[in-house]
């Protein structure tokens, strides 16, 4: 009689079974869901790297050059003379259709502002459409389609001199 394999109950027929093509059909389907899932999953990895590099380079273009022997990361780490502040805060809001709120957060320039976003708990389709704004004293969130019961959005805002 046949068994099933451990992770995606792939057919496994018995010594004593007759080959059933059926059997190696089914597998052949799922096998191909499965790395089709896995694909769309690395594909949704490699925009959020993208968008990432992205970010460095603006944060990047924002400082200028590092003094030599330093890089972006050392200075956002330790702070030194080019940035003014670093605030971190985040966006909650339950699963509706359409939703928008604001959060406050200290006064900051905003032509001096950089912000970072990071999404939470939300998978990567989990936002159909995402945007803020950014002013002196706060970020204005809208946001539509959600596949979670809580949006969270994590917001860096860093701050240049």
């Amino acid at each position: 009689m046949s068994t099933f394999t451990e992770n995606y109950d792939f057919i496994k027929p018995d010594n004593e079974d007759y080959y059933d093509i059926q059997d190696f059909n089914e597998n052949m389907d799922a096998i191909d869901a499965q790395l089709a899932q896995a694909e769309q999953k690395v594909a949704a990895i490699q925009a959020s790297i993208a968008t990432a590099e992205e970010s460095l380079a603006a944060i990047n273009k924002k400082l200028g050059t590092p003094p030599d022997g330093q890089s972006i990361s050392s200075l956002l780490q330790n702070g030194g003379s080019v940035i003014r502040s670093i605030q971190y805060v985040v966006y909650a809001a339950p699963k509706t259709p359409s939703y928008g709120g604001t959060l406050t957060i200290q006064e900051v320039t905003p032509e001096k502002t950089f912000v970072i976003t990071e999404r939470l708990n939300n998978i990567s389709d989990s936002l159909i459409n995402f945007s803020y704004t950014l002013s002196s004293n706060a970020i204005t969130i809208k946001h539509t389609g959600c596949n979670v019961d809580v949006v969270k959005i994590g917001f860096w805002v860093v701050e240049f001199v």
